[in-house]
């Protein structure tokens, strides 16, 4: 935030070790907490992958869909329920992307702490993600009604907070019973 109001471009990894930096400074025992390393090994593999990652995936997707795929008729004019779908689909390929470059960034410290691997994670956090998402705007949609109009928080925004959480709850269990959508491995030896 101050980058914008000195009227400078903010600098992720500085930002980042900026939070890291404060964090630790209230509290030095977050550097040996799973979750700490977990939510900053997604943040830093998401903004060192994710450009790379969609790169590479968009325009090879684009390429084949070019070339397997004629959505214009005789007289050049582009179907519009095409271009839909291709909306539809760059979203989707977004979701994936953001989702592979947490994954690898998460995938050593999952498997370091839970001994655990998980690769149906990828195609689960395309639905978890936007679920979360729908919660927590609920949530805050909650919390500043509650302000105003108590029971119209209670009544409307607990609904359809619940709601997404449970929707979120039932995908996660739905993917928990793909076989072999998760695999146990020994813990990997770090050190002697």
């Amino acid at each position: 935030m101050a980058a914008v109001l000195l009227n400078r471009e903010a600098d992720t990894y500085n930002c980042l070790g900026l939070a890291v930096l404060i964090m630790l400074i209230i509290n030095p025992d977050f550097l040996f907490e799973a979750g700490f390393q977990l939510s900053f090994a997604a943040v830093i593999s998401m903004v060192c992958f994710y450009a790379d990652i969609k790169r590479q995936l968009f325009g090879r997707v684009m390429i084949w869909i070019q070339d397997n795929y004629n959505y214009e008729d005789e007289s050049g004019f582009k179907c519009k329920c095409f271009n839909i779908w291709l909306i539809i689909l760059k979203y989707l390929l977004t979701l994936f992307c953001v989702s592979l470059a947490a994954w690898l960034g998460t995938m050593p410290v999952v498997w370091y702490y839970f001994n655990i691997i998980s690769p149906v994670a990828l195609v689960v956090n395309i639905l978890a993600v936007p679920l979360l998402f729908l919660s927590v705007s609920s949530g805050l949609c909650l919390c500043l009604t509650a302000l105003f109009w108590p029971k119209l928080a209670i009544g409307l925004w607990s609904g359809v907070c619940w709601l997404w959480l449970k929707m979120l709850v039932m995908v996660n269990a739905l993917f928990s019973r793909i076989e072999f959508g998760y695999f146990y491995l020994s813990r990997p030896k770090i050190g002697r």
